[in-house]
């Protein structure tokens, strides 16, 4: 990428649950820590720990955009 920030128009952020974010900048699409886990469904938080998801999340995974990179921010059994 080169040029201003500013010529590559707005981020558009949409959140999806969780930590899970999709960010689209210019050409730029990248996710961070997914979860798809829908609502009743456990995730695995290691040392014996789990948590229930209490909604489906906002997009499925056969709703996003083609990405250029996934982040992964921290480690759980959900992602």
């Amino acid at each position: 990428m080169t040029g201003h920030p500013q010529d590559r128009g707005p981020a558009r952020i949409t959140f999806i649950g969780n930590a899970t974010l999709l960010i689209e900048y210019g050409p730029l699409t990248l996710l961070t820590d997914p979860n798809f886990l829908h609502r009743g469904e456990r995730a695995y938080l290691g040392n014996g720990l789990s948590s229930a998801r209490l909604l489906d999340p906002a997009l499925e995974l056969s709703e996003l955009p083609g990405l250029d990179a996934v982040v992964l921010s921290h480690l759980h059994g959900d992602h």
